[in-house]
């Protein structure tokens, strides 16, 4: 237990984590780590109302409505060099971003248009500076719909 808190608050030193909503206790609610792909230093003003707008509007919606108060939000600020993502609007389009996400990949992702995929060993290291987390997500800069789950 030790080990995990002092993992949790180097990575905190290393990443600012704020609580977007706190239902309570996170043994009796969920928790969600959130966190962003293609956002530059500039751009996180942008990121963290998105994060406020997205968690407000899934919440907002049957069944996840009533079950509000069980659910505790973490956004986690990741600072890109490059702006957006891999592939996007198009294949062959490379970007530094600090998740390595992407768009269209003939990899793993199995070349399914729209489908974004990530480097998850690096989401799970970062989403560590999140307060006990059950969930993450990530919020990529992108205008191009799409998504994985």
């Amino acid at each position: 237990m030790a080990r995990v808190l002092a993992e949790q608050k180097l990575f905190a030193a290393v990443y600012s984590v704020a609580t977007v909503l706190n239902s309570g206790l996170a043994a009796n609610c969920v928790d969600i780590a959130i966190m962003g792909d293609g956002y530059r230093s500039i751009d996180l003003a942008g990121y963290r109302t998105k994060v406020a707008s997205f968690t407000n509007m899934i919440l907002d919606y049957s069944p996840l409505d009533e079950y509000k108060n069980y659910f505790n939000v973490h956004r986690i600020d990741v600072a890109s060099v490059s702006s957006g993502v891999d592939n996007d609007p198009t294949q062959g389009i490379s970007r530094n971003t600090a998740l390595n996400s992407y768009y269209y990949s003939y990899y793993w992702c199995g070349g399914t248009q729209r489908l974004i995929c990530t480097d998850v060993t690096k989401v799970g290291l970062v989403a560590r500076a999140a307060p006990g987390y059950d969930q993450k997500l990530v919020l990529i800069k992108s205008n191009t719909w799409g998504g994985a789950g």
